[in-house]
């Protein structure tokens, strides 16, 4: 399942506080922390954007990983 991408001034995002549970629980272990963007969109600061193409990256990844094997960000 996919989290609806935002899109702001060609900035194309998903926020992690919209991510689904079962993503949110693997994200802080599997998800490499320095491609966490910030964009401000009409005054207001989102510190919780991932860029889209990250994210399906991500997503592919962790799809493809065998689920009993132990998850690691340097996977």
């Amino acid at each position: 399942m996919r989290t609806p991408v935002e899109d702001y001034k060609g900035i194309r995002f998903v926020r992690i506080s919209s991510l689904p549970k079962e993503q949110k629980a693997i994200f802080w272990s599997t998800f490499e922390q320095d491609k966490i963007i910030k964009v401000l969109r009409n005054q207001e600061l989102l510190v919780d954007c991932i860029p889209y193409a990250d994210y399906t990256a991500w997503i592919e990844k962790i799809k493809a990983r065998p689920s009993n094997r132990p998850v690691s960000a340097a996977a």
